[in-house]
């Protein structure tokens, strides 16, 4: 296998291409899913050019109107790349993931020059770029498309380390500092980088006081652009189990959590979005089967490393430092996260496993040599396929929201979104009495969710129940401020005939979402039904026509009143 890489460079990166893009062409047709709605569908900030440096102020979720963009995360190059998409493609699903594909591949290629040029071994490089194309465990940050900040950030600080390599520490800062513009994980390339210079160069103390300060410089940036530009501060999800799970249960969790994401690399059977789960006790066999576990492998690559040589033992401990560092912030220790494990988050931690796995199987291949070699380049290979196979597979769960959430279903287990998520599927397909059961056991499962009580209510409203159905908008108005219960009050209100106070409420509302068209539409009507002015229906209108221009209401309401 090595003499055949040698022979050209561009044999290697043209396998890598072709396969990386085929095993992910089946996921083109797919529809937008879970949260593409909010982020792409109904986000009216990345349909202008001129919002561009408006993408600067927010996160990266539908404001509904709101003057900026809402969300916990402040990551400005995820919705500036679906603006840049929208601007091509339009609302077309398939032109988003073309772009996502593209970025991995180009993801792919910076890890088989990295690697080559780190491990000196073509061979090395070309496996670890092979797995990290097809394995199955990246079908959530490549197929789906608000994962896009995974694909991102990872291609930025593979270049970053590309900078560090030509000692150009001044690219190296610039372009980590883009990379967590794209996603704030991107911050573990300082510690990985540092670990390369102490593992292999050991350069002199002056170097690492520089290191420190160029580092505490793009983090100081970075924050001041998410506390004072972007004003998003570093919150807790109190809604989910481990932002409601104490210091001590995270601390539990955390070998399970481990056990789990090697599991996936190793066995990626089953996939799931939503993995929620929490050890609340060491007597938990979840606890102490899987620290055992961890500590046994620890041993074990403890004597592994006593067997190598030299240069050798630095690339083991160098690409297990990779993936260690990689999960440190996804670990729910310093911080809990919505998910206790999610599958996106191993796409940049993972490449460590694939170069540690990759340099491992090279090395057993040149001692075995002869006919031993082509049987272990055989199962390989099989083991790539099958990879590839199930990766394909997991591209068809991700056809629309109906496909996703009812399989996933099956494995995650007792989480609120998940249930809601499902219900709100099945509902809009026509699903009621199955969304209903799915809403009642999100209630059940978390009461306090903004969301779950809208979805519900919006159940309700179809249903005819309008009175219940208010409650349940209120409420989640109550514990969450969300836009689409506002809308869904509004209309309630305009339904039932409550004109006056529908008026009012509006009123207040779009100090909150002054640009929200469906509300701004709904005070233009009544407005109209008022016998007022053109002059004052127009404002509303306008505002309407300018963030929701297909809107068919909104062309009616605007050719009785004149242009």
């Amino acid at each position: 296998m090595e003499a055949i890489l040698q022979r050209s460079r561009l044999l290697p990166l043209c396998i890598l291409a072709g396969v990386g893009f085929l095993v992910y062409v089946n996921s083109l047709p797919n529809s937008f899913v879970w949260d593409d709605g909010s982020q792409i569908v109904q986000n009216t900030a990345i349909k202008s050019f001129s919002n561009l440096f408006e993408l600067f102020k927010g996160s990266t979720f539908s404001g509904g109107g709101a003057e900026e963009l809402t969300g916990s995360f402040y990551r400005p190059f995820v919705p500036i790349s679906y603006l840049l998409n929208y601007h091509v493609f339009g609302l077309e699903a398939w032109g988003f993931r073309i772009f996502q594909i593209a970025f991995h591949l180009f993801n792919v290629i910076l890890l088989f020059f990295l690697v080559e040029k780190v491990f000196s071994s073509r061979a090395v490089a070309f496996l670890a770029a092979l797995f990290f194309a097809v394995h199955p465990a990246n079908v959530e940050s490549v197929a789906y498309i608000a994962s896009i900040g995974e694909v991102l950030f990872t291609f930025f600080i593979l270049l970053a380390f590309f900078a560090v390599l030509k000692r150009n520490m001044w690219g190296f800062f610039a372009l980590t500092f883009l990379g967590l513009l794209a996603k704030e994980t991107a911050v573990v390339i300082l510690p990985i980088v540092l670990s390369y210079f102490f593992i292999f160069i050991k350069p002199k103390v002056s170097f690492y006081l520089k290191f420190v300060a160029g580092s505490f410089g793009i983090l100081s940036l970075y924050f001041f652009l998410r506390m004072f530009v972007g004003e998003i501060p570093v919150e807790k999800f109190h809604l989910t189990l481990m932002g409601q799970a104490s210091f001590f249960e995270r601390d539990f969790t955390l070998p399970f959590e481990m056990f789990v994401y090697l599991k996936t690399l190793v066995y990626p059977l089953p996939l799931a979005t939503y993995q929620n789960f929490l050890v609340q006790s060491v007597s938990d066999i979840r606890f102490w089967g899987s620290l055992l576990f961890l500590l046994l492998l620890v041993f074990l690559f403890i004597v592994f490393l006593k067997r190598q040589q030299g240069e050798s033992r630095k690339l083991y401990v160098f690409s297990i430092g990779w993936f260690a560092l990689g999960l440190a912030p996804v670990s729910n220790l310093a911080l809990a996260l919505d998910m206790t494990v999610a599958e996106r988050w191993l796409y940049f931690p993972a490449i460590g496993f694939y170069v540690f796995l990759s340099l491992f199987i090279v090395q057993v291949a040149r001692v075995l040599g002869g006919a031993k070699q082509k049987v272990l380049i055989v199962c390989v290979a099989g083991i790539l396929l099958l990879f590839s196979a199930r990766t394909i597979a997991r591209n068809f769960d991700w056809r629309n929201n109906i496909s996703l959430y009812g399989r996933d279903i099956q494995y995650s287990k007792n989480s609120f979104e998940l249930e809601n998520n499902y219900g709100k599927a099945l509902y809009l397909a026509g699903e009621t009495k199955e969304a209903e059961l799915h809403f009642q056991k999100a209630l059940a499962l978390q009461p306090n969710s903004p969301h779950v009580h809208n979805n519900f209510g919006t159940m309700l409203f179809e249903e005819g129940n309008y009175e219940q159905a208010e409650a349940e908008f209120r409420k989640a108005i109550e514990l969450g401020d969300l836009y689409p219960a506002y809308e869904n009050v509004a209309v309630v209100l305009f339904e039932r005939g409550k004109l006056g106070e529908a008026e009012i409420f509006i009123t207040a509302a779009l100090l909150k979402f002054p640009n929200n068209p469906k509300l701004n539409l709904i005070l233009a009507v009544l407005y109209y039904n008022e016998g007022k002015s053109r002059e004052e229906i127009i404002p509303f209108l306008s505002k309407t026509l300018k963030n929701d221009p297909t809107n068919e209401d909104a062309k009616k309401l605007q050719s009785l009143i004149g242009p």
